[in-house]
């Protein structure tokens, strides 16, 4: 998983133009825009565009904690500058949760 994450974080840097900069929040899953269902402990987030199915390396700005997810769901929709959401698991593992709310963000497209 190491070596793994090396080389995701070298090609997002040869590959800046697959980078997103914003915000992250948390929301607890629930039934998906394919019909199937999501829960809080999977690596999963919801992005607006992104297709469904693609990998994503996402960095915390503020710890530099950083994880891989797979976008299984659309969103979000609500609030400014949000560009992705992300399931309890997700969050944890970045470090924020409920009490914090929202987290600020880099997002890389795993190839």
């Amino acid at each position: 998983m190491a070596i793994l994450l090396s080389i995701v974080i070298f090609l997002s840097t040869v590959l800046p133009s697959t980078a997103q900069l914003g915000l992250a929040s948390i929301y607890s899953g629930g039934r998906t825009a394919r019909g199937d269902y999501l829960y809080g402990h999977e690596m999963a987030v919801a992005h607006r565009w992104l297709p469904l199915g693609t990998r994503i390396l996402i960095v915390n700005k503020t710890t530099g904690r950083r994880v891989i997810a797979v976008v299984r769901d659309r969103g979000p929709y609500a609030g400014r500058g949000k560009i992705v959401d992300c399931l309890p698991r997700v969050a944890s593992a970045l470090g924020f949760g409920y009490r914090q709310g929202l987290a600020r963000v880099e997002l890389f497209r795993v190839l």
